[in-house]
C-alpha cells in the first residue's frame, strides 16, 4: 500500500510538472537570490582579504614632516601590537619615457630582495632588480602610461633637491609586478606635473640619497578580516598605540634635528668667521697695494712735471739759441758781404800795387802815394785774411751751433715724446688706480654684503631653530590607500543593496509558493477525501502533499544555493573586474546564509501545505468527496453603477463577477504580480537614481569645471599667468565636524570670498522645488543629506567644530541639493566673527579645458608653482564616479533580470493555478458551445485584468520600495537622486504585461488540452 501511494506521489509530480517545476523555480529564485545577493559581499571582501594577507598588506603607513629614522622603525616593530615593518623611501617625481615625454611618477626605494616585507609585490612579467639602475613597475591600468620590459626612464632635471634625493637617475625596467596597495584603475594622485601617477617604479633602497625614511609600512597582529567591524575596533585600538609611539618618538627626533640644525649653523659660523679673516685680510692687502700704486703714481707725476719744466727750458733755450744762430747767421752774412767788398776794392788795387812793388822791387822810387797805397794794400789785404780767418771760424762755430741746435731739437721731441708716453702711462695707472679703488670699495661693499647676509642668514637660521616646531607624525591606515577605500565603498553598496532587495525578493516568492501549495490541496480535497474514506491515515495522505512541496522546495534550494553562492558572486565580482586588478575570486559556503533561506522557503511551503491538509483533514470524507460549494453570488460594486453596467457584455459582466468573486485569489494574483512589477520599479529607479547623482552633480549643480588647491594663499608668475583671463572664484575650504541632537558629521566647510558671484560656481536650490537659494553675508547653508542625518530644518541650529578643533553655534539658513560629498558652505565674515581671520587655500574656476591631454598639460603647468598642491577638474570626478557606478549598475541589471524572470514564473504558476482549478467551468463553457478562441478569451480577459491591478498596485509599491532601498543605501555624503523617470515606471509595466501576454500565449495549449467530458463527470 505504501509502495502504491509512492507511485501515486510520482505520478502527481508527473502530471502536474509545469507546477512542481514553477515551484522549484520561484524557490531557487528566491534563495538564489537571497542567498546570492548577500553572499556576494562577504566572498569579494574574503578575496580581496586574503590577497592582503599573503601578500603583507599594510596596516598603516606612517609618514612624518621631518622624516623617520631606523631607530622609529625599531621601535615602532618592538610593539606587541605591531607584526612587520618595512621602511621605504617614497617620492612623487618626474620622470622622461623612452619617447620623450615627462611623466609623473611615483618612486619606490626599499629592499626588493626581502621576501617578509610587506607589500609584497607579485611578478607578472621578468624578473626583479638585481643591480642598481634596476627597477619594477607597476602593472599599469587604464590611467598609466603603458611602458614595457627594457624601456628606460630618466629623472627629470625639473625635480627638486635632485642632487640631494637621488644618486641614480636613470633606471632599466626588468619586470612587471602587482602591488595589493594598487590594484584600483583608477587615477592616483601624485605632487607633481599631471597631478596623477603615470607610473609606479620599485627600485633599491640606494637609489635615494636621503638618510632617513619618508614612510615606515606596518602590519599589525590579530587584524582579522580587513572589511569587519572587529578590523576596524582593532586598528582603532593600534592606532592609539602608534599616537602613543608617536608622543615618544618626536621629541627624540625633534631634538636630534635641532642638534643637526645648530651643528650646521655653528660649521657656519666657523666659516663665516674664516672667511670673514680671509676678506678682511685680502682687503687690507689690496688697500695697501692701492696706498703703493699711488705713492707710484705721484711719484711718477712729480717726474713728469720735472721733466715737462726741463723740455720747457730746453725749448726756451733752443729757441734762443735758434734766436742767435740766425743772429750770427745774419752778421756772417754782412761781415761776407763786408769781406767781399774789401775783396773787391783789393782786387781792383792789386794790379797797381803789385806794379808799384814790382817797381820798387826793381829799384825805382814810388811816391809817397804809391807807398801809402802798397801800405793800405798791405793792411787791407792782411784784414782781409784776417777777417776771412774769423769769418770760416765763426761760420764752424755757427755751423756746429746749428748742428748743435738740431740735436737738441731731436733730443727735446723724444724728450716730448717720452714725456708724452710716460704721461699716457701716468693717466693709465691713474685709471687704473681708479678702478682698482672702485673694485676696492665694490669688493669691500659685497664682501661687507656677503658677510652681513651670511650672517643674517644665519642668525635666521638659528631663530629657524629656535620656533622650529615638532614634527608630526601621520598616522595613515587603510582608509588613505585609494584601492582599499574605493573597494571598500563598493562591496558597502552591493552589501547595501542585498539588505533590501533579497528579503522583498524572497517574500514575494515565499507567498507565491504558499500559495501555490494552498491552492494544490484545495484542488485535491475530492482526492483527500476518497483516500480518507479509504482508511489512509492522516499522515499518510499529508505525506504526498509534503514531499511534493518538500521536494519542490529542497530541490529548488539547490539549485538556489548553487546559482546564489556561485554564480551571483562571479557575475559581480566580475563586473569589478573592470575597475579593479583582482585576485581570484574564493566563493565560500555561508552556512548561515543557506540555513536562513532554506530554512526560511521550507518552513513557509511546508508549513503552508501542512496547514492545508490539517485544515482539509478536519472535515468528513463525505463532505471532502463532494467538491465545495460555490460561493453565493453578490452584486458587486460595478452592478450598482447603471450607466457602466447596463453597457456591458455577458462575457464582460461574468469576467467581472469571477474576479470579485474569489476575492483570495484576486488578492494573492495582484499581490504576486505587484511585487514582480515592484521589484522591476525598484531596479529600474535604482538605475534612474544612481544616473541622476552623477548627472545633476556635475552638470546641473557644479557650475566649476576646475579646482586648485594651495599649500599658501600666495600668487607667483605661474599661477597668476594661468589665472590671467579666467573667471575664478577664491575659497577656503577644510574639514570640520558638524553636530546637532547627539548626532555628528564630517563635512567639507566651504568659505567663497566673495559671495555675489559664488553662485556663478555653485548653484545653490531646493531639490524639490528648484528654487534657487540666496548666498548672502548671513548664509549657513547645508547640503540636504547631512541635514537628514542631523534631522536639521532651516532655522535649527547647530554645532560646528572646525580643524583647529575649535566649536561654535551657527543657525541654518538653507539647505541645498547635492548628491557627491558633505558640504558647509558659510559666509567669510560669518566665519570670521565665529573664529577669526583665515587664509583662502582654492580656486573654483571656469577653465574652459576640455579633454584628457589639454587637462593634463594645465595640471603639469600649475604643479610648477611653489604654491600650488593640487589640481582637479570635473570631468575626470564625473568620469571616476560614473566608471564606479557602472559596476553597480551591472548589479541593478542583474535585479531587474531576476525580477523579470520571478514575474514569468509567478505568472505562469498563477495563470496555471487558475487554469487547473477552473477547469471544470472552462469544460462546462466549450460544452456550450464556446470555442477556444472565446474560452481563451474568457481566462484570459481575467488574468490580463489582474495583471493590469497588480501593475498598477506594483507601480505604487515599487515606488515605496526604490524610497526605501535609495534611503537604506545612501550615506552622508553619497545621495542618490530620489525621482524615477516615467519611462522606468512605463518599462516596468510593459514588461509585466508582456510577460502576462506570454504566458497566456504558453497556456493556449493548456486549454486545448482540457478533457470536457472528464471533468465534467469530476463530481461522480
Amino acid at each position: 500500500m505504501k509502495k502504491m501511494y509512492a507511485r501515486t506521489t510520482v505520478r502527481e509530480i508527473r502530471q502536474s510538472f509545469g507546477r512542481f517545476a514553477a515551484i522549484i523555480a520561484i524557490v531557487a529564485l528566491g534563495v538564489g537570490f537571497l542567498t546570492g545577493l548577500l553572499s556576494t559581499t562577504p566572498d569579494m571582501e574574503a578575496s580581496v582579504d586574503s590577497w592582503y594577507q599573503k601578500t603583507s598588506m599594510s596596516d598603516f603607513d606612517i609618514k612624518s614632516t621631518m622624516g623617520l629614522t631606523q631607530e622609529d622603525a625599531e621601535a615602532a616593530a618592538a610593539l606587541p601590537s605591531v607584526d612587520k615593518v618595512t621602511p621605504a623611501r617614497v617620492t612623487d617625481v618626474l620622470v622622461s619615457s623612452p619617447d620623450g615625454d615627462l611623466l609623473s611618477a611615483r618612486m619606490y626605494g626599499m629592499d626588493l630582495n626581502d621576501t617578509d616585507s610587506v607589500n609584497q609585490l607579485t611578478l607578472l612579467e621578468g624578473s626583479m632588480p638585481e643591480k642598481a639602475g634596476e627597477c619594477v613597475i607597476e602593472n599599469p591600468n587604464s590611467s598609466m602610461t603603458d611602458l614595457s620590459i627594457g624601456d628606460t626612464i630618466t629623472l627629470s632635471e625639473d625635480t627638486e633637491n635632485l642632487e640631494d634625493t637621488y644618486r641614480q637617475r636613470t633606471f632599466t625596467i626588468t619586470g612587471i609586478v602587482n602591488s595589493p596597495y594598487y590594484f584600483c584603475n583608477s587615477e592616483e594622485p601624485s605632487s607633481v606635473g599631471t597631478g596623477t601617477c603615470s607610473v609606479i617604479f620599485y627600485t633599491d633602497s640606494s637609489a635615494y640619497a636621503l638618510d632617513t625614511y619618508t614612510d615606515l609600512f606596518l602590519t599589525v597582529t590579530n587584524n582579522g578580516n580587513a572589511f569587519s567591524d572587529e578590523y576596524e575596533s582593532r586598528i582603532e585600538d593600534v592606532t592609539t598605540e602608534l599616537e602613543t609611539l608617536s608622543e615618544e618618538r618626536i621629541p627624540i627626533r625633534y631634538e636630534q634635528i635641532r642638534e643637526e640644525a645648530y651643528e650646521e649653523v655653528d660649521k657656519a659660523q666657523r666659516e663665516l668667521n674664516r672667511e670673514k679673516k680671509q676678506a678682511r685680510q685680502e682687503l687690507e692687502d689690496a688697500r695697501a697695494q692701492l696706498e703703493e700704486g699711488q705713492k707710484e703714481l705721484d711719484s711718477g707725476t712729480a717726474q713728469l712735471a720735472k721733466a715737462k719744466t726741463q723740455l720747457a727750458d730746453g725749448k726756451k733755450e733752443l729757441k734762443s739759441g735758434k734766436k742767435q744762430l740766425k743772429e750770427g747767421k745774419a752778421q756772417l752774412k754782412k761781415a761776407r758781404r763786408q769781406l767781399n767788398a774789401s775783396k773787391k776794392e783789393l782786387d781792383a788795387a792789386r794790379d797797381s800795387v803789385e806794379q808799384a812793388k814790382e817797381a820798387q822791387e826793381a829799384g825805382y822810387p814810388l811816391s809817397e802815394e804809391a807807398l801809402v797805397q802798397i801800405e793800405q794794400y798791405d793792411k787791407g789785404l792782411a784784414a782781409w785774411e784776417q777777417g776771412s780767418k774769423e769769418l770760416s771760424k765763426q761760420e764752424k762755430a755757427l755751423k756746429k751751433s746749428q748742428n748743435q741746435i738740431r740735436a737738441s731739437e731731436k733730443q727735446l721731441d723724444a724728450a716730448e715724446k717720452e714725456i708724452a708716453q710716460n704721461e699716457e702711462k701716468l693717466k693709465e695707472a691713474e685709471a687704473e688706480l681708479a678702478s682698482g679703488r672702485v673694485e676696492y670699495e665694490e669688493g669691500k661693499a659685497e664682501a661687507e654684503a656677503q658677510i652681513q647676509k651670511a650672517e643674517r642668514k644665519i642668525k635666521k637660521a638659528r631663530q629657524e631653530i629656535e620656533d622650529l616646531e615638532e614634527p608630526e607624525w601621520y598616522i595613515l591606515d587603510r582608509d588613505s590607500n585609494l584601492s582599499y577605500a574605493r573597494y571598500s565603498v563598493d562591496v558597502e553598496k552591493v552589501a547595501d543593496i542585498a539588505t533590501v532587495f533579497p528579503l522583498f525578493f524572497f517574500l514575494v516568492a515565499a507567498l507565491v509558493s504558499l500559495t501555490t501549495m494552498t491552492r494544490m490541496v484545495e484542488e485535491e480535497r475530492i482526492q483527500i477525501g476518497t483516500l480518507k474514506a479509504l482508511g489512509y491515515r492522516k499522515a499518510t495522505i499529508m505525506s504526498k502533499y509534503l514531499i511534493y512541496c518538500g521536494g519542490a522546495a529542497v530541490a529548488g534550494c539547490l539549485i538556489g544555493l548553487a546559482a546564489g553562492f556561485i554564480l551571483f558572486p562571479t557575475v559581480i565580482y566580475q563586473a569589478y573586474m573592470s575597475q579593479y586588478d583582482l585576485p581570484d575570486l574564493i566563493l565560500q559556503f555561508h552556512w548561515e546564509y543557506a540555513l536562513l533561506a532554506c530554512g526560511l522557503e521550507i518552513l513557509c511551503t511546508i508549513g503552508a501545505t501542512w496547514l492545508a491538509c490539517a485544515s482539509a483533514l478536519k472535515e468528513k470524507p463525505a463532505l471532502l468527496m463532494v467538491p465545495r460549494a460555490p460561493k453565493a453570488g453578490k452584486r458587486i460594486f460595478l452592478e450598482r453603477v447603471g450607466i457602466i453596467w447596463k453597457r456591458l457584455s455577458f462575457s464582460h459582466k461574468a469576467t467581472a463577477r469571477n474576479i470579485f468573486r474569489y476575492k483570495k485569489h484576486l488578492f494573492m494574483t495582484v499581490i504576486g504580480i505587484a511585487g514582480c512589477t515592484a521589484l522591476m520599479v525598484a531596479g529600474f529607479g535604482m538605475r534612474d537614481s544612481m544616473s541622476r547623482m552623477v548627472g545633476a552633480q556635475y552638470t546641473e549643480l557644479l557650475k566649476y569645471d576646475m579646482q586648485i588647491e594651495l599649500s599658501e594663499d600666495k600668487t607667483d608668475s605661474v599661477l597668476s599667468e594661468f589665472l590671467d583671463g579666467k573667471t575664478f572664484a577664491k575659497v577656503y575650504d577644510m574639514t570640520g565636524e558638524a553636530s546637532a541632537g547627539g548626532n555628528s558629521v564630517s563635512t567639507t566647510i566651504c568659505i567663497p570670498q566673495d559671495t555675489e558671484t559664488f553662485s556663478d560656481f555653485i548653484n545653490l536650490r531646493e531639490r524639490k522645488s528648484g528654487d534657487a537659494i540666496a548666498f548672502s553675508k548671513d548664509s549657513v547653508i547645508m547640503t540636504e543629506k547631512m541635514a537628514e542625518d542631523l534631522e536639521l530644518s532651516v532655522g535649527d541650529s547647530f554645532t560646528l567644530m572646525n580643524a583647529d578643533d575649535q566649536s561654535r553655534e551657527f543657525t541654518l539658513t538653507g539647505i541645498t541639493e547635492n548628491y557627491i560629498g558633505c558640504y558647509l558652505y558659510i559666509a567669510p565674515q560669518l566665519y570670521a566673527d565665529a573664529f577669526g581671520e583665515f587664509d583662502y587655500n582654492g580656486y573654483l574656476l571656469h577653465s574652459g579645458i576640455q579633454g584628457k591631454a589639454a587637462q593634463d598639460q594645465a595640471s603639469e603647468q600649475l604643479h610648477e608653482s611653489s604654491y600650488v598642491s593640487s589640481v582637479s577638474f570635473t570631468s575626470q570626478e564625473e568620469e571616476s564616479y560614473e566608471s564606479m557606478l557602472s559596476s553597480i549598475n551591472l548589479i541593478v541589471y542583474v535585479l531587474i533580470l531576476c525580477a523579470g524572470a520571478l514575474a514569468v514564473v509567478v505568472l505562469y504558476n498563477l495563470t496555471n493555478i487558475n487554469i487547473n482549478e477552473r477547469s471544470r467551468e472552462l469544460a462546462t463553457l466549450r460544452v456550450l458551445g464556446y470555442h477556444h478562441r472565446e474560452v481563451a478569451i474568457y481566462i484570459f480577459r481575467e488574468i490580463g485584468i489582474l495583471s493590469i491591478l497588480g501593475t498598477l498596485a506594483g507601480l505604487i509599491a515599487g515606488w515605496v520600495l526604490h524610497r526605501y532601498v535609495i534611503l537604506t543605501a545612501e550615506s552622508v555624503d553619497f545621495m542618490m537622486g530620489r525621482e524615477i523617470s516615467w519611462q522606468s515606471y512605463l518599462l516596468a509595466a510593459v514588461l509585466t504585461l508582456v510577460f502576462s501576454a506570454l504566458v497566456d500565449i504558453l497556456m493556449l495549449f493548456k486549454l486545448r488540452r482540457i478533457q470536457m467530458v472528464e471533468s465534467m463527470k469530476a463530481v461522480d
